[in-house]
């Protein structure tokens, strides 16, 4: 199973940052596939309400898993306020009879058909932002050219040139010569904005330090916490470079949120006995 323990989601930022960190193993995908989920329509999205919302991604990935029997979904959702992150991107998703074991799903939420919600405007044009982010952000990753299309091999695919499927999705207002203009705009933008280093982080005394001697309290260097989460299943997993990253931060901030901690993504005197505790279980 290649389904997120924790799916989250993320502002563009932190989505750029999160795949930057991402580390690629034996399977590397070849392009992004472009999906719409058509239930939920937006009106059905927003009828949920905020916290319906933040649950969803779980939710999907539970319908997936034990409803469909699949062993994963679509890797992406693009909402019209953040990205959803559902599956692990270390492996192939199940989105696409096709080429799923090549492709990356990006799926987003709304019914694009005619008829349905609007793609120019309003929540449906926030989503196609969204997703034209996403898509350039995975082809900054992977140095895709979205324009290089060859089926099954290259290029910005859309889930109806899959005949098998026979799905209309991402739907017809999706037009691709538009959704690639816009991926490589903000692909132009991405490059004249390269991710920064991290500064050093902002630590108070007692907290983790890369070779600090201890404190106030027992402190673990900024390598055995991206260790120790590793070793407690951290999706995606860390690089264990003593860096405190924003990927290390979030990872921080759903191990608090799961360990009854305060979830202010630093690694404190209760956050640093919650890991020693979580990996002493771990080792029963």
């Amino acid at each position: 199973m290649t389904f997120l323990a924790h799916p989250t989601h993320y502002t563009r930022d932190e989505f750029r940052a999160l795949i930057a960190g991402v580390k690629i193993g034996a399977w590397t995908p070849a392009f992004p596939t472009l999906h719409n989920t058509g239930t939920p329509s937006l009106a059905q999205w927003k009828s949920y309400g905020a916290t319906p919302q933040e649950r969803w991604g779980a939710s999907l990935n539970h319908y997936y898993q034990n409803q469909l029997g699949w062993h994963s979904g679509p890797h992406f959702v693009c909402c019209p306020d953040y990205i959803w992150h559902l599956c692990d991107l270390a492996a192939d998703g199940v989105s696409v009879s096709c080429w799923n074991h090549l492709t990356l799903g990006v799926e987003m939420v709304g019914n694009f058909e005619v008829g349905g919600d609007d793609f120019s405007s309003g929540d449906g044009a926030k989503v196609r932002d969204n997703a034209a982010f996403t898509l350039a952000v995975l082809c900054e990753k992977f140095g895709w050219d979205p324009e290089r299309y060859e089926t099954g091999h290259s290029g910005l695919h859309f889930h109806h040139e899959c005949a098998r499927d026979g799905h209309p999705c991402p739907g017809s207002k999706v037009v691709k010569p538009d959704m690639i203009e816009r991926v490589k705009a903000v692909l132009g933008a991405l490059k004249a904005n390269p991710l920064p280093a991290p500064p050093p982080p902002k630590i108070p005394a007692g907290y983790a330090i890369p070779g600090a001697h201890q404190c106030r309290a027992e402190v673990l260097s900024i390598e055995d916490i991206q260790s120790a989460l590793d070793r407690l299943g951290a999706e995606p997993a860390l690089a264990v470079n003593g860096v405190y990253d924003a990927a290390t931060q979030a990872a921080v901030k759903r191990f608090q949120a799961t360990h009854n901690c305060d979830a202010d993504g630093w690694v404190g005197p209760q956050t640093t006995a919650a890991l020693k505790a979580a990996l002493g279980a771990g080792s029963d």
